[in-house]
C-alpha cells in the first residue's frame, strides 16, 4: 500500500541528484558561475562535458551534488520546497535534447517510473516541471509570462544570431548558463549585452592537458572508388553540358517559358531544372538537353551507389593494426 510516507519517499527518489563527482575543470565552472548571481556563459571545447555541467546546475538547485562535490553548494540558494520549480533546456536540435533526456535519467539517478519520455518535450516531478525545448518552441511558448527558476542554453553559439531570440534573452532574467564550444567574440558581445558574461574558458588544448581529450594523430587516406569508371563517365558529360548551357538554355517558342527559368550555376541547380516542368518539355525538343538531364539524374544516383575501394582499406588496417587501435571512416550514401 502506497501510504503518504511511501509517497513522499517516491518523491523525494525523483530529485535530480549527480550520482558521478565533477572534473576539476566542471568543479571550477561550477564555482565560478553560482557566486555570479547563477547567470553566465561557459566555452568549453567539445566532448570536454558541457552536458555534465548543466546537469550539475540542475542539481545544485533542486536536488543535490555529488557528495564530493557538496562543498560548492551555495548556501545562499535555497528552494522553496513549498513551490514547484520550472527549468527548460534549450538546444538547437532534437536530437542533441534527447541526448540531454538520456543523460538526465542516468546522471541524476532518476527512477525508471519518473523517467522522461522519448518523444516528450515536457518532463514532469513532485518538484517541478522541465522543458527540452528548441529555441522556436521557447520564442513560441506563453512560459516566458512565468517565472523560470534556471534556463540552461547549450550549444548556444548555433541560435544566438537567429531573428528574435537575442531578445528574448532581455526576457530571462532569472538563473541561467548558457554552454557552448564554439562562441566567438560577437556571440559573447551579444551575450554580455544581456547581463550574461563569460565566466569561464575551457580549450582543446586544456582539455588534452587535462587527459579529458585524448591527443592522436590523424592520416588522411584518400581511396578511389571501386568501378569508378561510369562516374567519371557520367561527370564528364556533365561538365561538358555545364559549358554547354553556361549561358541558359535555350527555349523554343512552343515552350511558354523564360530563358532565365532554365539557368544554372551548379550541378545543384541543374538537377532542379532538369526536373521541374519546363525541363521535362525542353527534352523532348532538344537532343542535347536530354542527354545532359540524364547526365545530372545518372551521376546522383551513381554516386548512392559506389562504395571505396576495399583493398585500400584492408592495406590500411593492416598496416596500422599491430601498433595502433584502428578506427576507419567511411563517407558513403
Amino acid at each position: 500500500r502506497e501510504d503518504g510516507a511511501t509517497s513522499g519517499l517516491l518523491n523525494r527518489s525523483a530529485e535530480p541528484r549527480m550520482v558521478t563527482p565533477l572534473w576539476d575543470h566542471q568543479r571550477e565552472a561550477l564555482d565560478g558561475w553560482l557566486p555570479h548571481g547563477c547567470r553566465g556563459s561557459v566555452d568549453m571545447a567539445p566532448a570536454t562535458g558541457k552536458t555534465f555541467l548543466g546537469l550539475a546546475a540542475v542539481a545544485h538547485h533542486f536536488g543535490a551534488l555529488h557528495p564530493d562535490d557538496r562543498d560548492l553548494a551555495d548556501s545562499r540558494y535555497q528552494y522553496d520546497e513549498d513551490g514547484r520549480a520550472t527549468v527548460v533546456v534549450v538546444a538547437h536540435r532534437d536530437l542533441i535534447l534527447d541526448q540531454w533526456k538520456r543523460e538526465f535519467d542516468t546522471h541524476l539517478n532518476i527512477p525508471e517510473k519518473s523517467a522522461t519520455q522519448p518523444g516528450e518535450h515536457t518532463s514532469e516531478f513532485e518538484w517541478g516541471n522541465i522543458h527540452f525545448w528548441t529555441p522556436g518552441r521557447l520564442q513560441n511558448a506563453d512560459l516566458r509570462d512565468e517565472d523560470i527558476d534556471l534556463v540552461v542554453l547549450d550549444e548556444t553559439h548555433h541560435y544566438l544570431g537567429s531573428s528574435g531570440f537575442g531578445s528574448l534573452l532581455d526576457e530571462l532574467g532569472g538563473d541561467l548558463l548558457a554552454l557552448s564550444g564554439s562562441l566567438d567574440e560577437t556571440n559573447a558581445r551579444t551575450l554580455e549585452r544581456r547581463d550574461i558574461s563569460r565566466l569561464y574558458e575551457f580549450t582543446l588544448r586544456d582539455g588534452q592537458r587535462a587527459g579529458v581529450v585524448p591527443q592522436c594523430d590523424w592520416d588522411i587516406v584518400f581511396t578511389p572508388y571501386e568501378s569508378q569508371t561510369q562516374l567519371a563517365e557520367t561527370t564528364a558529360k556533365c561538365r561538358d553540358g555545364m559549358e554547354r548551357y553556361a549561358d541558359g538554355v535555350t527555349v523554343p517558342d512552343s515552350i511558354d517559358a523564360e530563358r532565365s527559368e532554365l539557368s544554372f550555376e551548379n550541378l545543384s541547380e541543374a538537377r532542379s531544372v532538369v526536373q521541374s516542368t519546363v525541363g521535362r518539355e525542353l527534352k523532348e525538343y532538344d537532343s542535347d538537353f536530354r542527354e545532359f538531364a540524364s547526365a545530372v539524374k545518372a551521376r546522383q544516383l551513381t554516386k548512392y551507389n559506389i562504395s571505396p575501394s576495399i583493398s585500400t582499406v584492408t592495406h590500411l588496417v593492416l598496416d596500422q593494426i599491430d601498433r595502433h587501435k584502428c578506427v576507419v571512416l567511411l563517407e558513403t550514401k
